[in-house]
C-alpha cells in the first residue's frame, strides 16, 4: 500500500491511509475457485471539462491596517495552451482573517492532464486606513503575478482542488508607505516538506465516490476514528479514503442535516460534515436539478486555542454515489467487481474498492491498491481502513491483459487474486475497470 499524502496548505493534511489494520476474515482458501464469469461494469463519467477548485486560506486576526489581496483572474499553462477564467467575479481574500474562498476554473481535457507549476495572479492589495482603503497596484500589471513549483492533475469530468495559503506576512510593509511580495513566505507556508517528494505545492482529487457498507455480511464496518460512531459509508476518490455516515432519506432527497466524516491520513485523520445528494426544486418553474453530495473538512479556530469546539473550513468537495456513474454492476456470477481509481500522479499505481453486491446491496467490501506496472494487487477487509498498523488479513493477485500500454489511457484489464485469505464469495479471476473518462 502507498504511503505518500497531500497537504492542504498547512490546513489539513489529507493522505491515503497506509496498510490495512485488524478485524476481517483471515486463513486460507476461498474465492469461488476459477473466473465464473466477466465484468461487464462500464464508468460513465460525464464528457465535461475537468475541474480546477483554487482554494485560498487566509490567515487571521481583524484590525485597522488589515490588508485585502484582490484575485479575479485564474489561469493554468502547459504545453497544450492557456486556459483561464472569464468574466470572474471578484474575490477579496482578508489577510489576517481566517477565511475559505474558492474560484473554479474548467479545464479541457480529454485525458488526465498534468500541472508542474501553479500561478498566482494578485491584482490588488487594499489596506484599511480605518476610513477607507489605500489600493496598491503594479505598474500596468497586477500587484502579483508569480509562478511556482506544483504538482497536480486535472481528470476530465472529475474536480481537483489545490490550496494557496495567503496571509498578511507575505506582503510586507516596504518601509516608504508601499507594499511588497514575499515570495520566500509563500513557499514556507504552502511548499511541501522535502522528501521523497520535491518541495512544491500539491493538488489533489477532491471529488469522491461513495459506496452504502451499511449491509455488510457479519457488520465489519469501521468504527471512527473518534470512537463516536460506526461507519455506515465508505468514500474513496484515487487520493484518499474517506468515512462516514449514509445520508439519510432516499436517494438524490436525502435530509439537509450535515452528517460526520472523516478523510483519513498516515497519522490520524481530518474531521468534517457532509450533506447527501439531494434535488433542488425552482419555487418559480417547479424544474428540479440534481445537486451531488458535499462535504466539509474543518480545523480547530487558531483564534479560539481554549476553545477545542470552534472550527473553521478548510476545504469543501462533492461526491456522488457510485451506482450514478458506473453503470452494469454485479452482472456476473459472484456479483464481483474491482474499481481502480488512479491517483494526482496517474502512473499505474491506483486505489481500488473490490467487493460483492447483490440486488442493489453491498455485503462484502475491501481496499487496497493495484500496481499497473509491476503488476500486483494487495487489499484488506475495509474495518482495517482507520488502523494502517496493522497488516493481517492480506489478500494479493497480480494484474494483467491492460488495455492501454499508457498508464494514463488505461480504462480496464484483468485480475488473478491469490487463495490466500481470499473471500469465498470474491471471483479469483476476472476483468476490472478504472474510474476515469
Amino acid at each position: 500500500m502507498k504511503k505518500w499524502s497531500f497537504a492542504l496548505a498547512a490546513a489539513a493534511a489529507v493522505a491515503v491511509i497506509g496498510c490495512s489494520g485488524s478485524g476481517g476474515s483471515s486463513g486460507n482458501g476461498g474465492g469461488n475457485g476459477g473466473n465464473t464469469g466477466e465484468s461487464t461494469a462500464f464508468v460513465t463519467i460525464p464528457n465535461v471539462p475537468g475541474q480546477l477548485q483554487n482554494v485560498y486560506l487566509t490567515g487571521q486576526g481583524r484590525a485597522e491596517g488589515d490588508e485585502v489581496a484582490v484575485i479575479r483572474r485564474v489561469t493554468v499553462d502547459d504545453t497544450a495552451g492557456v486556459t483561464q477564467t472569464l468574466l470572474n467575479p471578484f474575490r477579496r481574500l482578508q489577510l489576517n482573517g481566517y477565511t475559505q474562498q474558492m474560484i473554479q476554473l474548467n479545464v479541457p481535457t480529454s485525458i488526465s492532464r498534468p500541472f508542474d507549476h501553479y500561478n498566482l495572479e494578485v491584482q490588488e492589495l487594499d489596506v484599511d486606513t480605518g476610513s477607507g482603503f489605500s489600493v496598491f497596484t503594479g505598474q500596468n500589471q497586477p500587484f502579483v503575478e508569480d509562478q511556482f513549483d506544483a504538482q497536480y492533475r486535472v481528470f476530465p469530468g472529475r474536480q481537483t482542488s489545490i490550496t494557496v495559503r495567503l496571509d498578511d506576512s507575505m506582503f510586507p510593509s516596504n518601509g516608504n508607505g508601499g507594499y511588497g511580495f514575499d515570495r520566500d513566505q509563500l513557499i514556507l507556508s504552502n511548499y511541501s516538506v522535502e522528501g521523497l517528494e520535491p518541495a512544491r505545492m500539491n493538488g489533489f482529487l477532491s471529488d469522491y465516490l461513495m459506496f452504502d457498507i451499511s449491509n455488510l455480511s457479519g457488520g465489519v464496518q469501521p468504527q471512527f476514528p473518534d470512537a463516536s460512531g460506526t461507519a455506515t459509508a465508505f468514500f474513496m476518490n484515487g487520493d484518499n479514503f474517506a468515512i462516514g455516515q449514509l445520508p439519510i432519506g432516499p436517494p438524490d432527497q436525502s435530509t439537509a442535516d450535515p452528517l460526520p466524516f472523516f478523510t483519513l491520513t498516515p497519522i490520524g485523520y481530518v474531521e468534517g460534515l457532509h450533506v447527501g445528494p439531494r434535488t433542488a426544486i425552482d419555487p418559480t418553474t417547479g424544474q428540479s436539478t440534481p445537486i451531488p453530495g458535499t462535504y466539509s473538512l474543518v480545523q480547530p479556530d487558531p483564534r479560539e486555542p481554549l476553545n477545542p469546539a470552534s472550527k473553521i473550513t478548510a476545504l469543501q468537495g462533492t461526491y456522488k454515489l457510485f451506482s450514478k456513474v458506473i453503470n452494469n454492476v454485479g452482472n456476473n456470477p459472484q456479483g464481483f467487481e474491482i474499481i481502480a481509481f488512479p491517483g494526482t500522479k496517474d502512473d499505474g499505481i491506483d486505489d481500488i474498492v473490490l467487493f460483492n453486491i447483490s440486488n442493489g446491496v453491498i455485503t462484502t467490501l475491501y481496499f487496497g491498491q493495484m500496481d499497473m506496472n509491476g503488476g500486483t494487487i494487495s487489499a484488506f477487509p475495509v474495518n482495517q481502513v482507520t488502523n494502517p498498523e496493522n497488516t493481517a488479513n492480506e489478500i494479493t493477485g497480480t494484474v494483467s491483459g491492460l488495455d492501454s500500454t499508457d498508464m494514463t489511457r488505461v480504462h480496464s484489464g484483468h485480475y488473478t487474486l491469490d487463495a490466500t485469505n481470499l473471500p469465498a464469495t470474491f471471483s479469483s479471476s476476472g476483468r476490472f475497470i478504472v474510474y476515469r473518462r
